[in-house]
């Protein structure tokens, strides 16, 4: 089994501009001089050199293995390598026959095994790259002769070499061709920079964004978008807090275009993410929101800051943008302040849930959910608000997290069910619902005693808005709103002495009362005394208010028929009974 040949010691390099493969037409550089007379050729080494052209690969691969184990060297040698190298039809050759060359410490080792850095097949273009960054045989005196000529494929093989070479003069012969007319060349010098860059720490970072940063001036910016591009893209890919500054000196450069200025803040976002940004970029960033234009810079700047930490000393500011005309401004500002578990972002927050759009509206209360104090502020708010549309989001919202809410919250909402409108109280009685306990009950209580106070001394209108705090919504107590018809009965029998009206509250109320079948409607009736007159009316209005109805009001004029209080209109309802089929 043939020995393997001897690597070079080296690092990984990045990937090779894909080119064109080599082909047997391609004529070799000629050999320089050597330093020293190599001794002659014996016949081992002819027979070497007939080997790397035999027929059979096999031995070709062969010969080349054993000339890099023995070090066999000399200008004839060299030359029946550098044909190796140049085989199209033989890949496995090329790659030992580069390594061959690596171990006999050619001095035209760049020339050699350029062309093997745009080799088709991977592994070749890596044994290349890998060859040529140990140094071994290179110079940048070579790199940089190859950098000053026209062809584009010299240029991109030595920046491929250079970004397998690394460190500081590399880094800035490469920096060197962003400026170039090719885009082809400037694409592959960043693709060489980047992991350089990425791989930089300490000092070594830091010279890193000195050097770009020198070429950050707007004349040369403003010259080519391509360039201005390149320069944002490396400084992206600096482990250094220092880039974050030179981007933000370039997003605000006037003379540049939209598009240059975007890149750099969409990259300082890049750079800061996952970190604490200083308070001069924060406050850079914060100012382009305040500014509200050019309005294509806003979204960028706005991802910048999400997700960072928002400075005391600046959450004044931050609070002040909750009102902006720029949508952009108004909801990174929300979703910021929902870090913050203060009292006046919370107030902030709310404002924007009562007062904002619609989208507004959304991120508020989402972010309010997030603390303490957001969950507190909010609950004050539903105590306040009017809008039982825009107060039921609010409730609801609550209602995730009512576990959660703090006693002095819980206080707040308790205490609200008898001053707050019926409809916002029962949106209130079913937040405390969710929060369990004690809370409902005790604001249950509250309600039904002042109810019945009311009904007691006869404020029949007190007792309906108290009563109907409990009927409605889904809290939908049928004692309640049995309660609440009872009080509208009141209010409303006159006008039913008249004639009757089927939309009556207390008919609707009534009428609400059939889809509780387990509730004892007859024998409730029966207990509250009411009038013969009430109840006459009352089961008059049902029996002609729906066919639902009409039971129900038969029922209520079967009490009237078969009381002695008043025989007017006992004859009365037996009359609408008979009408109605109930009986003859």
């Amino acid at each position: 089994m043939a020995a393997k040949p001897k690597k070079t010691a080296s690092s990984p390099a990045p990937e090779a501009a894909e080119v064109a493969p080599a082909t047997e037409t391609t004529t070799p550089p000629p050999s320089p001089p050597e330093a020293a007379e190599a001794p002659p050729l014996d016949e081992r080494g002819r027979a070497l050199i007939e080997l790397l052209d035999h027929k059979r690969g096999d031995r070709r691969m062969a010969a080349a293995i054993v000339i890099a184990e023995l070090q066999i060297g000399g200008p004839a040698v060299l030359d029946a390598l550098r044909k190796a190298v140049r085989r199209f039809d033989d890949p496995t050759l090329r790659r030992y026959g580069a390594e061959a060359i690596a171990a006999i410490g050619s001095r035209t080792i760049v020339q050699d095994l350029r062309p093997l850095l745009k080799d088709p097949e991977p592994e070749v273009r890596d044994t290349a790259k890998r060859i040529l960054s140990s140094g071994k045989g290179v110079t940048l005196d070579d790199l940089k002769d190859m950098l000053s000529q026209k062809d584009d494929r010299q240029k991109t093989s030595a920046i491929a070499v250079l970004g397998a070479l690394s460190g500081p003069a590399a880094r800035r012969l490469l920096l060197e061709q962003l400026e170039d007319d090719s885009q082809r060349v400037v694409d592959a010098a960043r693709d060489a920079l980047r992991p350089m860059l990425s791989d930089a720490s300490g000092i070594d970072a830091l010279e890193a964004v000195e050097e770009i940063q020198s070429l950050a001036e707007e004349r040369r910016l403003s010259t080519k978008a391509s360039f201005a591009l390149a320069v944002i893209d490396l400084l992206g890919h600096v482990p250094n807090e220092g880039a974050a500054d030179v981007l933000t000196a370039i997003s605000a450069m006037g003379g540049l275009s939209l598009e240059v200025r975007t890149a750099a803040l969409q990259t300082v976002r890049r750079v800061i993410q996952g970190k604490k940004p200083s308070q001069k970029v924060f406050r850079f960033l914060l100012e382009i929101l305040e500014a509200g234009h050019p309005a294509a810079l806003l979204g960028p700047a706005a991802d910048a800051l999400t997700g960072i930490e928002v400075p005391l000393a600046l959450e004044p500011r931050v609070r002040a943008l909750t009102t902006s005309e720029q949508a952009v401004a108004r909801r990174w500002s929300l979703r910021a302040l929902g870090t913050l578990d203060t009292a006046p972002a919370a107030k902030a927050i709310a404002k924007a849930v009562e007062a904002g759009d619609a989208t507004d509206r959304e991120v508020a209360l989402e972010t309010a959910l997030l603390t303490a104090s957001g969950k507190s502020a909010l609950a004050k708010l539903l105590t306040t608000m009017t809008d039982e549309a825009k107060a039921r989001l609010v409730a609801n919202a609550l209602k995730k997290t009512a576990t959660t809410l703090l006693p002095a919250a819980l206080h707040t909402l308790e205490s609200a069910v008898l001053e707050v409108p019926p409809g916002i109280s029962q949106l209130i009685l079913e937040v405390l619902k969710q929060v369990g306990g004690g809370s409902t009950g005790k604001a249950q209580e509250t309600l039904l005693d002042s109810a019945h106070r009311a009904k007691k001394k006869g404020q029949w209108h007190d007792a309906v808005e108290l009563y109907k705090r409990l009927a409605q919504g889904n809290i939908n107590d049928a004692e309640a709103r049995f309660q609440q018809g009872l009080c509208e009965l009141k209010l409303s029998r006159r006008l039913l002495s008249r004639g009757g009206k089927s939309n009556e509250p207390c008919i609707l109320t009534f009428h609400s009362l059939i889809r509780a079948r387990d509730f004892p409607l007859i024998e409730r009736l029966k207990s509250e005394r009411l009038t013969a007159e009430e109840l006459y009316f009352l089961g008059f209005s049902l029996a002609e208010h729906s066919e639902a109805a009409q039971g129900l009001g038969g029922d209520i004029l079967t009490l009237v028929a078969e009381s002695d209080e008043d025989p007017k209109l006992r004859q009365m309802a037996h009359n609408k009974l008979v009408t109605m089929g109930f009986t003859e």
